[in-house]
């Protein structure tokens, strides 16, 4: 009787322990697996992948989705202030030609630089200012590029977190399908950012604007063959941003006021200068595309 018992202990001893055991290593894995994380811009945005996937309880390719638009989310003050900067920058257009035509005509060079640099002054603008925010935007964007590319690697699991055609999410679409619903959505946006030139634009500003349609437009489809070979994790976190660009883009052209609200009144340096500039003058094309949405497409 003895030894049945002492026998029995044992085997329940030994029970415990390898449940213990087994929970111990399952407990590790996680951390085993969040130790890979560093904290990179990539890892970063893994992070918050990762922070979504599990704290909202979301599929994979939801999660990513939902990264997409809290980021982008999180980036809307850059977007206005770029708009408030191309508004401003077009604001000028006229009193800067007018400048122009003085210096074409033999003004003394130092007046005008020194003219150029009080208008910019009085708009609150400068053409750095044009370029800050999509310089500022490339890291984040980058950094989910290069991120999302080893998320089945760091994250197994994403393997199996795909949806309808796509079910792995570090594999690339077999059915092209994601890389040209991003690369459509890109020109879509292109497109959308950059409307036909207004009545009474001059040939200059006709000429500018349709090359910068062609170079942005070549740049698109060069990334065409790029896509192909990306994972759908990358694809589906892209189709997602230019979906949010279309949208933000699609409501400042679509809904009466909104755009004129967002960027705000003109400082009154920049009322007076505009009240006190004659019209009658041919107005080089200045500022990027309208409504200051930075394109930033794969």
């Amino acid at each position: 009787v003895e030894a049945v018992a002492a026998s029995a202990a044992e085997s329940a001893a030994a029970e415990v322990t390898a449940t213990a055991d087994s929970a111990f290593a399952d407990a590790l894995v996680p951390a085993a697996v969040d130790a890979q994380l560093g904290f990179w811009p990539p890892d970063l945005a893994l992070r918050l992948v990762d922070a979504v996937h599990g704290g909202l309880d979301l599929p994979w390719w939801a999660a990513i989705a939902g990264s997409a638009v809290a980021a982008r989310t999180a980036l809307l003050p850059l977007s206005v202030y770029s708009l408030r900067q191309t508004t401003r920058m077009q604001a000028m257009k006229v009193p800067l030609a007018h400048i122009m035509a003085r210096g074409q005509a033999g003004e003394d060079p130092a007046v005008i630089q020194a003219e150029t640099a009080a208008l910019y002054a009085a708009h609150g603008t400068s053409p750095a200012r044009i370029f800050l925010p999509a310089l500022a935007q490339a890291p984040v964007f980058i950094s989910f590029f290069w991120g999302l590319r080893n998320l089945a690697e760091v994250r197994p699991g994403a393997s199996e977190g795909g949806a309808l055609w796509f079910p792995d999410l570090g594999a690339s679409d077999p059915t092209y399908a994601l890389p040209l619903l991003s690369t459509g959505s890109a020109v879509a946006l292109l497109l959308l950012a950059m409307p036909p030139p207004p009545p009474g634009a001059s040939a200059a500003e006709v000429q500018q604007q349709r090359s910068i349609k062609l170079v942005f437009g070549g740049l698109t489809l060069v990334s065409l063959p790029v896509a192909l070979s990306m994972p759908a994790s990358v694809l589906v976190f892209w189709c997602c941003n230019n979906g949010f660009s279309i949208l933000y883009t699609g409501s400042l052209n679509l809904v009466p006021g909104l755009k004129d609200a967002l960027a705000g009144p003109l400082p009154p340096a920049a009322q007076l200068v505009a009240s006190s500039t004659p019209a009658a003058v041919a107005t080089p094309s200045l500022g990027g595309p309208p409504g200051g949405e930075t394109i930033a497409a794969a």
